[in-house]
C-alpha cells in the first residue's frame, strides 16, 4: 500500500467515524425533542385541568372556553368597558381576565 492509498483509506475511516458521531448525536436530540414536546402538552393539559378545577368545569368544558376565540373577544371589549367591569367587582371581569390569561400560556406553549 503506497502513501497516498494510506491516506485516502484512513479520511474513508475518519469520515465513517464522523458519520457514526452526527448519528448517535441526531438520535439523542431527537429522543431530547420528543421528551421537550411531551413536556410542553403535559404542561397545556396542567393549565386546562388547573382553569377546570378553578372555574369547577369538566376538562373538556374549560378545553372548550379557552380557544383562540376567548382572545378575540378579549381584544373586542374596549378598554372603557373593561376598566368598568373591574371598578364595578363585576364576576365576570375577573373570569374574562383569567380565561385570557391561560389562553396566553397555552398558546406560548402551542407555539413549540
Amino acid at each position: 500500500m503506497n502513501s497516498r492509498q494510506y491516506w485516502e483509506q484512513r479520511a474513508a475511516q475518519r469520515e465513517q467515524e464522523a458519520q457514526l458521531i452526527v448519528e448517535k448525536y441526531l438520535a439523542q436530540m431527537q429522543q431530547r425533542l420528543k421528551e421537550a414536546q411531551r413536556d410542553i402538552v403535559r404542561q397545556i393539559e396542567a393549565f386546562y385541568a388547573r382553569y377546570a378545577r378553578d372555574n369547577k368545569l369538566s376538562l373538556y368544558e374549560a378545553k372548550k372556553i379557552l380557544t383562540s376565540q376567548e382572545i378575540e373577544e378579549f381584544k373586542q371589549v374596549d378598554l372603557a368597558r373593561f376598566r368598568a367591569m373591574a371598578l364595578a367587582g363585576n364576576p365576570q371581569y375577573e373570569n374574562l381576565l383569567n380565561a385570557v390569561s391561560y389562553r396566553v400560556r397555552i398558546s406560548r406553549l402551542e407555539c413549540f
